[in-house]
């Protein structure tokens, strides 16, 4: 059985968000101008949608987006080799907007892990899955194995988990100054993994942040990987 780690772990994708009470200071177009300044290297693109009310943060190449709105704040970047990238940048970003708003408290706090686990077909990672958690003798009841996967568990306490794992084919193209540089077809489980906080402090985000991971590595996987099957 495939180990759940952060060695054979790819990291597709990072999406975090902040919500806050509705913001006047908003549209104040030098409070958002004031950010993006301070972020004009890593997102050079910028934009004010007046219709949806948003104000948007753009690095196409690197595959970094960031938002604000009245009411909420998020960032998120795809295909990352290392989640300290991620951190660092979304701590700047999230203390710029909370100081630039004069946010005081954070209602809600989430970040949302998408990590790749490679299979050289689906039907292995699909095999993987029901060979661990729903062993052959359990399916006896329902029939046939399914020929997909996709479950969700739900962690209530202080901190909030969602936990969604699937099976899920995936072509994956990069183009890079209109040459196609990558066109690849991956199978793979994909763990889906939201962790939330309520009634955060700005000062308490890069806490926040770093208590992420440690959850993934310490709790998360460990939880999985305790499933054996038969």
């Amino acid at each position: 059985m495939i180990e759940f780690n952060l060695k054979n772990m790819i990291l597709s994708k990072i999406a975090s968000e902040i919500r806050y009470e509705k913001n006047i200071l908003f549209f104040d177009l030098k409070k958002l101008h004031a950010v993006g300044t301070k972020f004009k290297d890593n997102l050079p693109q910028v934009d004010f949608d007046q219709n949806n009310k948003q104000f948007v943060l753009v690095n196409p190449t690197k595959k970094i987006i960031g938002s604000i709105t009245p009411e909420r704040a998020a960032i998120q970047i795809d295909n990352l080799s290392e989640f300290s990238k991620f951190k660092s940048l979304a701590n700047s970003f999230y203390n710029e907007v909370t100081f630039n708003l004069e946010i005081d408290e954070i209602n809600r706090i989430g970040t949302r892990f998408f990590m790749d686990f490679l299979f050289e077909n689906i039907d292995e990672a699909v095999s993987e899955l029901t060979q661990r958690f729903f062993p052959p003798s359990n399916w006896e009841i329902i029939g046939n194995p399914p020929n997909s996967y996709n479950f969700r568990l739900e962690f209530f306490g202080e901190t909030m988990i969602k936990l969604s794992l699937g099976t899920v084919e995936e072509t994956i193209v990069e183009i890079q100054n209109n040459v196609q540089v990558k066109n690849e077809n991956h199978k793979m489980i994909r763990i889906d993994c939201d962790i939330i906080s309520n009634k955060v402090k700005p000062a308490g985000i890069n806490g926040y942040l770093n208590s992420t991971m440690n959850i993934i590595e310490k709790r998360i996987f460990p939880f999985l990987n305790s499933f054996k099957g038969e």
